[in-house]
């Protein structure tokens, strides 16, 4: 007994054994030689039904705060008046950190797992560089704090409440943003 999906890969072709592996419990059953992109779409199908995060779409999100807007398909931050804003991979993939926990105290070491690929060398102090860069890009007086808060001992908040939405291209997301990042 076990919460684990199963998919059985089955070299015998008889519709009495598929049936089988499904009465024992398996989630589905596939005949070999197979098709790696059905096997792929079938492994999806059974993470959704069993409410286990699949693929992730968080490339189709567009998040909405503070009349700001990113889009992240496009890699696009849009301040309130309009203008877009350039980000380096490291300050977007910090702003999807803070986007997807917003309002909730971030610590340095999650923000340096959110924002390092395990290629290059990660050091705290690189996180409070980035916080800085970002905080220069997203207030116009970097001083007072208005979207990220420090918390001394603690990490970092994102103060702003965060919406976000499928824009119209992608209408076929199915799993929340939180679990994407």
């Amino acid at each position: 007994r076990s919460d684990v999906p199963v998919v059985v890969l089955s070299e015998l072709g008889a519709a009495e054994d598929r049936t089988l592996a499904i009465e024992l419990g398996a989630d589905d059953c596939m005949e070999l030689p197979l098709n790696l992109r059905e096997l792929l779409a079938r492994i999806y199908s059974v993470l959704r039904r069993r409410g286990i995060a699949g693929p992730c779409r968080e490339q189709n999100l567009l998040y909405q705060f503070a009349g700001w807007t990113y889009d992240t398909h496009l890699r696009r931050l849009t301040t309130p008046t309009g203008a877009a804003v350039r980000l380096t991979a490291g300050e977007r993939r910090l702003l999807l950190a803070f986007l997807g926990k917003p309002q909730r105290v971030l610590s340095r070491e999650h923000l340096l797992d959110a924002t390092h690929t395990g290629t290059d060398e990660a050091y705290d102090r690189s996180v409070d560089m980035q916080v800085w860069r970002l905080r220069r890009k997203l207030e116009a007086e970097p001083g007072q704090q208005r979207l990220l808060r420090t918390e001394r001992s603690a990490g970092y908040v994102f103060i702003p409440n965060v919406e976000y939405a499928v824009p119209l291209r992608t209408p076929d997301r199915t799993f929340p943003p939180e679990r994407c990042i």
